[in-house]
């Protein structure tokens, strides 16, 4: 400070000041422990504070309740859930206060889940149900000898004892700012006890005869007991070994051995396998229809029955053979046939059957079809044929002479109304029904062209329209023309007729008049030929 500068009387003085920012102390944590089950805290204060601060501790329902130490502990709360701390704070003149108030977290429950497991070796499972803890700490009671080192901070260990007995449990929970809790438990470490058998291959119902040997436990005092699921017809059992068995009913069964160690806890245990007595294979079959007419198909349906892969061989009797389940088969020669069945079954069950039709298959005789055609060559101007039968049997006769006509009756004669060469077909059919077939030929030469010399188409239903008669031609053209060679009408069928039109439209009709025709064709052995002339047409 300057007093009157700039004079000759002038002063100074001079002075130090120290200045801090204002004080921001938290109160912490600084340590927890548990003794004779009794929560124990340490404390101390955060913030820009220095060693030159002091404190004044207030600990409320604590003990002790005051303190003015910088870090003080041992301070006891009675397990309390909820408590409060301050503290008053002065460092270098500044004074500030803090407080703290403790919620206390969820206490941890130690649980050791009761033995679910008996009997199953000296290997245990623990099932860890404690609740609020994320610490743990195991005792397996057994003075350090098992697997690993008698103790273990698994949440749910897997341990190995050295010896059968009983042990005595202890399991630690922990969690933070909390005592630890302490649950035990009794376990009852026992032999393994794991029936088992070894299971007999199938086999067919009559020859089966199973045995079992049973294996459980390597403790002397196991109980053996065997349920083999169905009714038996022999049985011989001495306790973990069946001698023998035999069902009384083909099937598959449930065989279950059952072992338990008398006066240990919960100590039974069953092992569960299938065997199968086969049922036997049969044969059998059913066909029809069993009597016909060559050809002659017969439907054969298996009725066999197995339970394994089979294989089958069907055999005809005519010498032919099939390996289907179920078949047909064509029969070509009358006579008499047996049917055998013949399966071979595999696997478990081999078994080979064989059936024979209890009635033989009967193909009836077919009758002898044999045509004679006299002559088998006439002209259309006489076509008249005589057809017989030249066998000696009893038989219906049909026949079927190519041109649409037929006759019934084993002869006859028949007239054919065209040219041409035609087959004729001979049916006989016997008293069973059977039918057969012979064939002839006739060959119809020649041709006939007729022409009328007049018409008169005036719509009277008399001679109307001009048609020549035409026979025995393969090729046929007409045409028709007037007196100075206009043609008029033409056509190359020789069922179509003229109706007296003027062209092929028939729009117009021609006058009354003479009209020219000429008509070319050809016979059927192919000769041309041709005819032509002259009609009136007069309405």
């Amino acid at each position: 400070l300057v007093v009157n500068p700039g004079w000759p009387c002038a002063d100074s003085s001079e002075a130090l000041y120290q200045v801090w920012q204002p004080l921001e102390p938290a109160i912490v944590v600084d340590g927890f422990t548990c003794e004779d089950d009794v929560e124990v805290f340490d404390f101390a204060v955060e913030g820009n504070i220095d060693g030159n601060a002091s404190m004044l501790w207030d600990f409320g329902t604590g003990t002790p309740n005051l303190a003015d130490l910088p870090s003080p502990g041992g301070i006891s709360f009675g397990n309390a859930n909820t408590w409060d701390v301050t503290v008053s704070v002065n460092n270098h003149g500044c004074t500030s206060d803090a407080s703290f108030t403790w919620t206390a977290p969820p206490e941890p429950q130690a649980s050791v889940e009761n033995q679910y497991q008996f009997c199953t070796g000296l290997t245990f499972d623990f099932n860890n149900l404690s609740t609020d803890a994320d610490a743990f700490y195991w005792d397996f009671g057994d003075g350090q000898g098992g697997t690993p080192s008698g103790t273990s901070t698994d949440p749910n260990p897997t341990y190995t004892f050295p010896d059968t007995g009983i042990y005595e449990i202890s399991l630690t929970a922990a969690a933070d700012f909390t005592c630890p809790d302490v649950a035990t438990a009794q376990v009852e470490i026992q032999f393994l006890l794991e029936p088992d058998f070894a299971t007999p291959d199938p086999n067919c119902f009559d020859d089966h005869f199973f045995t079992f040997s049973g294996t459980a436990s390597s403790d002397e005092n196991t109980m053996y007991e065997w349920d083999f699921g169905g009714a038996t017809a022999y049985s011989n059992v001495e306790e973990a070994e069946v001698l023998g068995l035999m069902y009384a009913e083909p099937g598959t069964y449930d065989v279950t051995l059952t072992a338990s160690v008398p006066g240990l806890t919960g100590c039974i245990q069953s092992f569960t396998a299938e065997v199968t007595a086969i049922e036997e294979p049969t044969v059998d079959f059913a066909a029809g229809p069993w009597t016909g007419c060559p050809p002659h198909a017969v439907s054969f349906d298996n009725l066999s029955t197995t339970e394994t892969a089979t294989t089958y061989t069907w055999h005809f009797g005519d010498g032919t053979s099939s390996s289907a389940v179920s078949t047909s088969h064509t029969y070509a020669s009358p006579g008499s046939y047996p049917v055998t069945l013949e399966m071979e079954t595999g696997g478990f069950c081999q078994r080979t059957l064989e059936l024979q039709s209890a009635q033989n298959v009967e193909i009836l005789p077919i009758p002898v079809a044999a045509i004679d055609v006299t002559p088998n060559q006439v002209d259309i101007l006489n076509p008249l044929v005589w057809v017989e039968y030249l066998g000696d049997q009893n038989v219906d006769c049909y026949y079927s002479f190519g041109d649409g006509g037929g006759l019934e009756g084993c002869q006859g004669q028949y007239i054919y109304s065209d040219g041409g060469t035609f087959t004729i077909t001979q049916t006989v059919v016997n008293e069973f029904g059977c039918a057969n077939t012979a064939e002839g030929q006739v060959s119809v030469s020649g041709s006939v062209f007729y022409a009328p010399t007049a018409f008169t188409p005036d719509g009277d239903g008399l001679n109307d329209v001009w048609l020549p008669v035409v026979r025995g031609v393969s090729e046929y053209a007409l045409r028709i023309t007037n007196r100075w060679g206009q043609l008029v009408f033409e056509t190359t069928d020789p069922d179509e007729p003229w109706l007296g039109q003027m062209g092929s439209e028939g729009q117009h009709y021609v006058p009354n008049g003479m009209y020219l025709y000429r008509a070319t064709y050809t016979d059927q052995i192919g000769y041309p030929r041709m005819a032509e002339g002259h009609l009136h047409v007069a309405r």
